[in-house]
């Protein structure tokens, strides 16, 4: 599904931002203006969850925590920047904050008819140029994962798994899972 509305106001600066209030509407900020996105469809949403549930499990033995969704996180505060991925992994110092400031340990992105292309070309390069060290974009249609890994301001694929194959990683943390489990 594809809605997104850009809300045509004028430019929000981060002060603006920071003392709005809270919505349960997922809203992105590009370039200072805002946009609102549809709520995701079922099986994303269910992708996201189970996503959370097995990056969780993995991610208590590294002392970190998982949050879906994602929330509010600032790339950049001007012009302000905000993107909230479907499932983030976070330090605790992270997670007790109201939005991040800094990148998270991981982000995740679940592939939409609406939003693939702003996933694979936008988020990609901001979230590289941010200093996200591992980006995971995942596929539902043909269940697919791949892991990407931050190299010097540009994602390289680390790993990737397909259908009910295995994906196996180490870095940022131990992780077994396979794409087919995050479909509904």
């Amino acid at each position: 599904m594809s809605l997104d509305v850009a809300i045509d106001a004028p430019p929000v600066t981060y002060a603006e931002y920071v003392a709005s209030p809270e919505t349960t509407q997922p809203v992105e900020v590009v370039d200072g203006r805002t946009i609102v996105n549809p709520n995701p469809a079922n099986p994303h949403q269910y992708a996201s969850a189970r996503l959370a549930q097995i990056l969780g499990a993995a991610a208590v033995a590294s002392d970190l925590c998982v949050l879906v969704p994602s929330g509010d996180w600032v790339l950049r505060r001007d012009p302000l920047l905000v993107r909230q991925p479907d499932v983030v992994v976070v330090t605790r110092e992270q997670a007790r904050a109201p939005l991040l400031e800094s990148p998270p340990v991981l982000a995740v992105e679940v592939l939409s008819p609406g939003s693939r292309e702003r996933d694979l070309v936008a988020k990609r390069r901001e979230y590289a140029e941010a200093g996200l060290g591992w980006y995971w974009l995942v596929a539902l249609e043909a269940p697919q994962a791949l892991v990407l890994r931050n190299d010097g301001g540009t994602f390289v694929e680390a790993a990737s798994a397909r259908g009910n194959g295995r994906l196996v990683v180490a870095e940022p943390f131990a992780v077994d899972l396979s794409p087919s489990d995050l479909v509904v």
